[in-house]
């Protein structure tokens, strides 16, 4: 069976204030620790971090998991996929 994807894995980042961090990670581990997450304090903003991981259409418990971590914490979500066409 070949399945059509919607759209390619996408590398997103939740922008979060670095006292929600242990929340997001609560959220993280609840679901079994869908995907791999990458932790950067922001250069620019103290007391920001960014949250970064990649996203596929069929990976459900990645998105159940990243809609309620960012819904839940407050997060920013971004999408850092380069757009090129």
């Amino acid at each position: 069976m070949v399945q059509n994807n919607l759209f390619p894995p996408q590398r997103m980042c939740a922008q979060i204030d670095d006292s929600m961090i242990g929340q997001f990670l609560s959220y993280w581990f609840s679901y079994n620790k869908p995907c791999r997450l990458t932790i950067i304090p922001s250069e620019k903003s103290p007391g920001l971090v960014g949250i970064c991981f990649t996203v596929r259409d069929d990976d459900y418990p990645t998105l159940e998991f990243m809609q309620k971590a960012c819904a839940k914490t407050g997060a920013r979500l971004w999408n850092l996929t380069d757009k090129q066409t």
